[in-house]
C-alpha cells in the first residue's frame, strides 16, 4: 500500500476544513409591495403564494420581506418598483392607460367566461405579440393575468342596459371608462379601495366590478342588483413586475428558476383563485338577497357593437408600437377558447 505524502495530505485536509468554513451561499432579500392590503385576494392568494414558489424554486436563495402596507398609491406602484422603493409586486396598468396601451386588449368586453382562460390567453399573447414593445422597459415583466368577467352591480334595479343610462357608476381605468361613456353612464373614477365609501355615501349608484369585488371589499350591504353579461362587459389587466436592477443582480441560473414559476404557470394560479372567489361572491350575493338579471341576446349584441369601435381604436393605437392588433386580438380569443375547454 502506498503511503500518502505529507504535503498531499496537508492539501486535502486544508481543502476539507476550508469547505467547512466557506461562507454560505448569498441570500437575496426582496421587498414585496402589497397593495391594497395583505388580506386582499391578489396579495394573499396570488402574490404571496408566488413569492413562496420562488423561494422554493431557488432553494431559499431568494427570500422576501413583506411590509405592513403598500409602499405607494395604486397608480404610483410602477414607479415605486422601478425606483427601488419596492423590489417586486403587481401593478394595475389600467390606472396608467397611456403608459401601457397593449394591456388594454384584455379590457375589452366578451372575451372569456373565466379568469383562468383569459389569464392564460393573455400571457401567451403577451409573449407572441406584446413583448416587442417598450412598455415595461423600466421593469422586469414576469407575468400577466386578469380578474374574472367584470359586470355591473348597483343599488338600483337593472333589467337592461338602458337602465344604466344616467347612473353614477364607479369605474376603474382603461376601456371600461370608454364603455361606460358609450352606455351613457356617469363615470365615478376612483380606485377599488374607495368603492364602499362612494356607494355608502351615495356618490355612486353602483360599480363595474367582477363579483369578487363584492366579497373583497365587503360591498353586499350597499348593493342590491347584479347585472351579468356572459363574457363580461369589461376586464382588467394585472402585471407581475420586478425592479430591473435587482433582476440583473441575480445569476442567470436564479433568474431561470424564477421564470420557471412565473409566466403561464402564474397565470393559472392567479386565474383559478379569481374564479373561485367569483363563485364565493356569487353565493354571498345570493344569500344577501342581491337580485340577479342576466343580459339577453339583444343586450349582448349591443355590447358587441360597442366593442367594435373600442377594438378599432385600440388596433390603430398599438400599430404605432409595431403591434399587429388584429392578429393579437385573434390570438387572445383563440387561446381563451382553448383554455376554456
Amino acid at each position: 500500500m502506498t503511503t500518502m505524502s505529507v504535503p498531499l495530505r496537508a492539501l486535502i485536509l486544508a481543502a476539507f476544513f476550508g469547505a467547512l468554513v466557506a461562507p454560505a451561499r448569498a441570500e437575496t432579500r426582496l421587498k414585496v409591495n402589497i397593495w391594497p392590503h395583505i388580506n386582499h385576494n391578489i396579495v394573499a392568494l396570488v402574490v404571496i403564494p408566488w413569492t413562496k414558489m420562488i423561494e422554493e424554486a431557488t432553494g431559499g436563495e431568494v427570500k422576501f420581506d413583506v411590509p405592513a402596507g403598500s409602499l405607494a398609491a395604486a397608480a404610483d406602484i410602477p414607479d415605486a418598483i422601478a425606483g427601488g422603493v419596492a423590489d417586486i409586486g403587481f401593478i394595475v396598468p389600467g390606472y396608467s392607460p397611456a403608459r401601457y396601451p397593449t394591456t388594454r386588449a384584455v379590457e375589452l368586453p366578451l372575451l372569456a367566461n373565466t379568469a383562468t382562460a383569459l389569464s392564460v390567453a393573455y400571457w401567451r399573447t403577451q409573449v407572441a405579440h406584446f413583448n416587442k414593445t417598450k412598455e415595461f422597459e423600466d421593469l422586469k415583466l414576469l407575468g400577466v393575468f386578469t380578474h374574472g368577467p367584470g359586470q355591473i352591480i348597483a343599488k338600483k334595479p337593472i333589467a337592461s342596459l338602458d337602465d344604466v343610462k344616467g347612473m353614477k357608476l364607479r369605474v376603474g381605468g382603461g376601456m371600461v371608462r370608454e364603455l361606460a361613456n358609450a352606455l351613457g353612464v356617469v363615470a365615478i373614477a376612483v380606485p377599488a379601495t374607495q368603492s364602499y365609501e362612494v356607494l355608502s355615501k351615495g356618490v355612486a349608484d353602483g360599480i363595474f366590478f367582477p363579483p369578487e369585488g363584492v366579497l373583497s371589499f365587503k360591498l353586499a350591504p350597499v348593493l342590491s342588483h347584479y347585472y351579468e353579461v356572459p363574457g363580461g362587459v369589461y376586464n382588467s389587466a394585472f402585471a407581475l413586475v420586478m425592479n430591473k436592477k435587482k433582476w440583473a443582480g441575480l445569476s442567470p441560473a436564479t433568474r431561470a428558476k424564477i421564470e420557471s414559476v412565473s409566466g403561464e404557470k402564474m397565470a393559472v394560479v392567479a386565474g383559478k383563485q379569481w374564479d373561485e372567489r367569483d363563485q364565493q361572491a356569487l353565493k354571498l350575493m345570493a344569500d344577501a338577497g342581491i337580485k340577479t338579471a342576466v343580459a339577453d341576446a339583444a343586450a349582448v349584441a349591443r355590447v358587441k357593437d360597442l366593442a367594435v369601435k373600442l377594438e378599432t381604436d385600440w388596433i390603430a393605437e398599438v400599430a404605432k408600437l409595431g403591434v399587429d392588433g388584429k392578429a393579437a386580438l385573434g390570438m387572445l380569443r383563440t387561446e381563451a377558447a382553448k383554455a376554456t375547454n
